[in-house]
């Protein structure tokens, strides 16, 4: 179970005042980060994975802006509506609601590296910047991962379906670190690393021209399709 955000805390200990709806009300929204769909959890490792996964959740929540920009929203003006107040209000509780999502979404030895950050774009950077390594780390691993990707082979006891699985695996970790690695490139790997039992296959998409625009899945659904 993940303990209480230490933000909420804070705000308790500040607002103690239970009886106080305007409290109570702000307090309820800075603790349905989770809704319906929790988080993704984050204990140190993989973190690119992470990353992505907890973009994605952070922009369904409409909180992704003020990671990436930490801005206040502009002061009202003297003469403004109900509406504009509520929706000036919203605005300011995103960071907080932002940084508690952050918050329950990571371990608390993760947490501990970024205790010091009160804003959410803060708190993002300094996860990014313990795990994610700096552009020497991210070119030595790119390096070792295309390596692996050219010298990834299928083997005679291998299923089709199988090689492709490890094939992808390694293609998305590098697509991951945010490397250009287009389709065309895992097509024509495919086509020369499979066995010879699969040449005939591959001649008659040759002749039909579909190894030049097709997709790596499509390949693989076309060559299993054709084995059956």
């Amino acid at each position: 179970m993940v303990s209480e955000p230490l933000v909420l805390r804070d705000m308790w200990k500040e607002y103690s005042l239970p009886t106080n709806p305007k409290i109570s009300k702000l307090v309820t929204k800075l603790a349905t980060c989770s809704g319906s769909s929790a988080p993704p959890h984050f204990n140190g490792e993989n973190y690119h994975v992470w990353a992505l996964k907890m973009e994605i959740h952070l922009q369904s929540l409409n909180l992704w802006d003020v990671v990436l920009n930490d801005t206040e929203p502009p002061p009202l003006r003297d003469i403004t509506s109900l509406t504009q107040i509520k929706r000036h209000e919203e605005e300011l509780m995103k960071k907080h609601r932002a940084l508690a999502c952050i918050h329950s979404a990571i371990s608390d030895m993760v947490f501990s590296r970024i205790m010091p950050y009160k804003t959410p774009k803060l708190a993002w950077d300094k996860i990014r910047e313990e795990f994610e390594g700096g552009t020497r780390s991210r070119r030595t691993k790119l390096l070792k991962l295309k390596a692996e990707f050219v010298m990834l082979r299928m083997r005679e006891d291998e299923a089709l379906r199988q090689y492709a699985s490890k094939l992808m695996d390694v293609v998305n970790k590098i697509r991951l670190l945010g490397e250009n690695f287009p389709d065309s490139r895992v097509v024509k790997h495919i086509l020369i690393c499979l066995l010879a039992r699969f040449e005939s296959k591959i001649s008659v998409l040759e002749e039909l021209n579909d190894t030049d625009t097709i997709t790596a899945v499509e390949l693989m659904n076309k060559l299993e399709s054709q084995q059956q």
